[in-house]
This record gives C-alpha cells, sequence and structure tokens, in this order.
C-alpha cells in the first residue's frame, strides 16, 4: 500500500485510488508468479543442501551448436548464452584437431557432419569467464563426449587444470559413494565423461547414439548435397515415412562419405553384403516411432561400416581422475541399481518415451527407484536434425536430473523448460518434488487432482513480432496449455491441453477480451505441470510473447502475466508486456462432489412461483 499510494492520507485510510490500483495489478506486486519461489541467499542455502540427485538441474544438448545438427556454425558465444539463461550443464563434443609445434589441439564440432569448428580452450576460458563475473554460481557440470586420442586427452586435460585451476572440481574416494549437495559444489565445474582409465570401455547408450546419429547425419547431409541423383529430398523422405509410403524409386546409385575414419553408404545393397567388416546397423533403435518404417524399409539401406577396432574408446588415466561421473550402458534394472552411486545413464528421447514410459509401472518404478540416488541425462534423438526438442516433464515426472534441451530453438518445449527454473532466481537448480521419488513402500507418490480454470481478461503493450517497432498493428490472440504427465499401469503419458482466445483486431496496447467463461484444465500431477501462455498475431499466427509458470508457483486471483521473447527476456520493447488474469483453482474431486450436490440441490427445490399479489 504505502509504496503505491501518493500521500499518508490514503495510507492511514487504506484504499487506493483507481489509477493506483491499475498500477498494481501490473506490477510485479501482482504477478501471477509466487515471489516467495524467489528464494534469498540464505534459503536457498538451505534448499540446496542435499546430494545433486535430488534437483532438476537446466541442462543443455550440443551447446556449441547456433543452428541445426548438420550445417551450423559452432560458436564459444553460445556457451555464454546458455549461462545466462540459468543452464548449469552444458555439453562439449571433442575431437582431434591440429597440432601446433606438436601440441594437440583439441576441437569441438559435432563429427561427421558440416558443422564448423572451434577450440576446445577458447570455450574453457569462456566458461571460465562467466565463473570469474558469477563466483558464487552453483556448480557447472560439464557433459564431455569425448571422441579424442589419447595425448589430446592428456591436453584437455592440462588446458582444463590451468584455466580452471581451483574451480576444477576433484573427486575424492568418499565422493564415489556419496555424492555432495549443490550448495558443496558452488562455484565448481564438475565432469562428465569416463571415469575408469587406461583400459578399454564399452560404449555408454550416448556413445553408441552418437556413433548411430552421425550415420544418419552424414547420410542425410550426402542426400542433400546430391539432390538430383538421390533418394529424394528430405521433406520428401519425411512426408512418405509419415504417410507410411515407404516406397522410393530404385537408382543405380551409391553415395559414400568417409568421415573420422569411418564410411557412411546410403545403397539398395543387401544387408551384411561387406564381409570384410562388421556392421552396426543401430539407428533403428534410436529412431522416432514415425521414421522407424523409413529407416528399416527394404528399399532404403542406412548402415554404418565401421571397423572392430573403434568399437572400444580408451581413457587416459589424467582424464578419469578429474571426472566425477561416469557414463555407463544400461543392461537391466537390476545391474544399474547395483551401479555406484557416480555411474549413469544417459537415453535419448525416443528411447524415454518408448521403452522407459510405455512399459508398464513396474517398469517406471524401477527408473524412479534408479534415479534417487544415481544421475540420469535424457537428451534429443539423432534425427532431431532441425534440432528441435522434446517435451521434457516425462523426464521430470519420473526423476531424470538432466533433461538436456536445444537452446538454439526457442520452441514450445524450450518455453516450458524456461518456466520450470525460473524458481529459486534462475539458479539452475530445483529440488525434485516428492512425486518423483518412489514412496517408502515402493509405490509411485501421486497429487491429488485439481481443476485449474483461467480467464484471459485484457493485454497491455504487447509488442509486435520479433520486438520490432515499425509495420501494422496487430491482432493479437492467446493460447493458454497446461502441459501435464500421467502415470497409469500402462505407462507414463503426456498430457497437453491448449485453448485460444480469439483474435482482437488491430490492437495491441490495450485489447481487452470481453467474455465471461473460463478455460478449465484437470491436472494430474500439479508438482510437475506447466502453465503456458502464448500470444500470437492473428494474420499470420506470428509468435509475439509467452509466459510459463510451474502449477505449483501459480498465485490466484487477478494476476498479471509477465511476457519475455522468445529467448525468455524481459528487456526493450518487452519490458512492460503482460497480460490481466483470472486464477482458480480446486480440488478436483471437491469440486466435482460440490457441484453435483448444488444440481441436485437444485432438481430437488422444484419449481419456483412469483406471487403478483
Amino acid at each position: 500500500m504505502a509504496k503505491l499510494s501518493a500521500d499518508a492520507s490514503h495510507d492511514k485510510m487504506k484504499f487506493l485510488t483507481k489509477s493506483r490500483f491499475e498500477v498494481y495489478l501490473e506490477s510485479s506486486m501482482n504477478d501471477a508468479f509466487d515471489p516467495s519461489k524467489e528464494l534469498t541467499p540464505d534459503k536457498l542455502r538451505e534448499k540446496l543442501d542435499k546430494p545433486i540427485t535430488h534437483y532438476w538441474i537446466n541442462s543443455s544438448h550440443n551447446t556449441y551448436l547456433t543452428g541445426d545438427q548438420l550445417k551450423s556454425h559452432s560458436s564459444t558465444g553460445m556457451y555464454m548464452e546458455v549461462l545466462a539463461q540459468g543452464c548449469r550443464c552444458l555439453e562439449l563434443d571433442i575431437w582431434d584437431g591440429d597440432k601446433d609445434d606438436n601440441t594437440p589441439i583439441p576441437i569441438i564440432t559435432h563429427g561427421g557432419t558440416l558443422t564448423s569448428k572451434i577450440k576446445f580452450e577458447d570455450v574453457v576460458k569462456a566458461i571460465n569467464m562467466f565463473l570469474t563475473q558469477n563466483p558464487n554460481c552453483y556448480p557447472l557440470i560439464l557433459s564431455l563426449e569425448n571422441h579424442c586420442s589419447i595425448p589430446y586427452q592428456d591436453q584437455m586435460t592440462l588446458i582444463m587444470k590451468k584455466v580452471f585451476g581451483e574451480r576444477l572440481y576433484i573427486p575424492h574416494p568418499f565422493d564415489l559413494d556419496y555424492l555432495p549437495s549443490p550448495e558443496n559444489l558452488r562455484g565448481k565445474v564438475v565432469l562428465k565423461g569416463k571415469k575408469e582409465s587406461g583400459i578399454d570401455m564399452d560404449e555408454d547408450e550416448e556413445e553408441i547414439d552418437e556413433r548411430s546419429s552421425h550415420s544418419i547425419e552424414s547420410s542425410l547431409e550426402a542426400l542433400m548435397m546430391n539432390s538430383s541423383n538421390s533418394l529424394g529430398s528430405i521433406p520428401e523422405l519425411v512426408k512418405r515415412s509419415e504417410s507410411g509410403n515407404t516406397e522410393i524409386p530404385r537408382h543405380p546409385i551409391e553415395i559414400t562419405s568417409q568421415l573420422q575414419g569411418k564410411a557412411f553408404r546410403i545403397s539398395n545393397e543387401a544387408p551384411l553384403s561387406y564381409s570384410d567388416r562388421k556392421l552396426l546397423p543401430r539407428a533403428e533403435e534410436f529412431a522416432d516411432e514415425e521414421n522407424d518404417r523409413l529407416l528399416n524399409s527394404k528399399q532404403m539401406s542406412m548402415k554404418t561400416v565401421q571397423t572392430v577396432d573403434t568399437q572400444h574408446v580408451k581413457i587416459a588415466p589424467s582424464l578419469a581422475e578429474i571426472t566425477l561421473f561416469h557414463g555407463t550402458r544400461h543392461k537391466s534394472w537390476e545391474q544399474s541399481n547395483a551401479m555406484p552411486t557416480h555411474h549413469m545413464h544417459s537415453f535419448n528421447d525416443s528411447k524415454v518415451s518408448q521403452r522407459l514410459c510405455r512399459q508398464g509401472i513396474e517398469n517406471i518404478g524401477n527408473w524412479m527407484k534408479y534415479n534417487s540416488s544415481r544421475m540420469s541425462r535424457l537428451y534429443p534423438s539423432g534425427l532431431r536434425y532441425k534440432s528441435s526438442n522434446f517435451n521434457p516433464l516425462l523426464g521430470w515426472s519420473t526423476g531424470s536430473q538432466l533433461i538436456a534441451l536445444n537452446f538454439q530453438t526457442t520452441d514450445e518445449f524450450m518455453h516450458v523448460n524456461h518456466g520450470r527454473f525460473r524458481q529459486y532466481g534462475g539458479c539452475g537448480y530445483i529440488p525434485r518434488p516428492i512425486t518423483s521419488f518412489l514412496s517408502r513402500n515402493g509405490t509411485i507418490s501421486r497429487d491429488r487432482e485439481v481443476l485449474l480454470k483461467i480467464r484471459v481478461m485484457s493485454g497491455s503493450r504487447l509488442p509486435k513480432p520479433h520486438g520490432t517497432y515499425s509495420g501494422d498493428c496487430i491482432s493479437p490472440y492467446v493460447k493458454v496449455s497446461v502441459h501435464d504427465v500421467t502415470i497409469d499401469k500402462v505407462g507414463a503419458r503426456e498430457v497437453t491441453k491448449t485453448c485460444k482466445t480469439q483474435a482482437i483486431k488491430g490492437n495491441g496496447l490495450n485489447p481487452f477480451w470481453d467474455h465471461h467463461d473460463f478455460f478449465e484444465f484437470i491436472i494430474k500431477r500439479k508438482s510437475v505441470a506447466i502453465l503456458l501462455f502464448t500470444v500470437h498475431n492473428e494474420s499470420d499466427d506470428a509468435f509475439i510473447a509467452c509466459s510459463s509458470i510451474p502449477i505449483s508457483c501459480l498465485r490466484l486471483g487477478y494476476r498479471s502475466v509477465k511476457l519475455f521473447d522468445a529467448w525468455h527476456r524481459r528487456s526493450g520493447a518487452f519490458a512492460f508486456a503482460s497480460l490481466l488474469v483470472e486464477i482458480e483453482m480446486y480440488d478436483h474431486q471437491k469440486y466435482k462432489k460440490a457441484e453435483e450436490a448444488a444440481r441436485q440441490k437444485r432438481r430437488t427445490a422444484g419449481p419456483r412461483f412469483i406471487s403478483l399479489d
């Protein structure tokens, strides 16, 4: 009150003038996002003192890429960009580069593609610059996709020790049994990679998928580069697959691309026709369901032809010594749940949706048990060559800590991720809710169903698409979506419902939606679900602005929803953009009983008569 009242007399009378009440409605004090979730440093320390497995961690996939997975630029600046957005797990895809006076120069690139290369050392220096500016930030996890020979691995170790200095976390023997907390690791750099040293190690899931995706991507690249004689353009191939038509015209062609010592071939030869080499056809294991028919069709065979001696990866002892998390391959839940706590699994999103979350509740229970004391990382399938993202809610709801997304793609699921990590001041770490753990008796915990009712009332200072200052007046409409998950005997499934307002013609300054109906959403898992507002222009459906809020962070009543640009920034033309909404939330079962009681009362009351006397 005191902040908004013009003079002392208003304070004593405890009321606001109309103009100041309007200011209050749009102010941060009336934000739909609960300000109590923005914790002070002291409160953060209390919340972030459990083992690191107890937290969701904001994570990036192929952090260095600025665009697609095939031919976009690699950029050191992307690391600074995602760190500024609150990301705390970064990926570095490292390969042997050139040598300078016999000194190895490790590089970062997406192997087997046309993406450009950047120096590993430059990336490490950029990350250290962020730590210098933010010395008290919670730990940065570097996911090292290591494709380097031993001399280059030794050089990587030297670079990290020299640049990071004391910030580089070197695990002690006791850490291998009890993982430290984010609070204990504050200001540190933690490495994920391979822990065992000096011996040949079987590939983990992510390495296999990387190898497979490099094969697919190189094949797609070859198709694009040889479009005049190829099997068809990528959109055409995808269209055929989605329509179920896998008949591909036969042409007497063979496309071969020799990259990183591996030969990638697309041809109509019979499988296993190369007697002198071992075939590793892994693509179908990691394909989306819609693409399986295409990849496995008899007319088109995508194969990774690879010599046997590249199936194992040897790890330099110097690098193993400074690595905390050891990536291992999942073989069975019995083996996985008996592994040391510093061992961790990685799965692509296709495997999660097809194998982890659609094989019954027992399988989900094993997955959640594993995540209670060990780390797991989920990442986009190798077939997402356009850098699209997947819905992270399945992973969050079943306890995965690291859901790695393509930050360069500002799609709906990236907005959902930004909403999740708005809590705790954007520090990148969110305590997992109790529902993401198994209960003490080994059952899956559940939230009480709630009914969420949303009414969009008005908007204020809505910018033009892309924040431009010129062009025609916009005709905005608002989409309201709830992203949720349901878990039953069949498995875990994504549940998304979207409602839309009508467009307000030619008014982005102060549009008003004159309707009294609420959008209604039944929410199964309140602790995980996300509410997403997106504003669009009617003429071309262009994205204007958005806001994403965890259901557990909502405030009820008449509230202001702050809007952000596609990169989740609130500046420039977006600095004052907002929506005014009305929010109601009820226990769903109690609400249904109350409605039924009201209907029964109306039925038994009988007709009402009005006396005219």
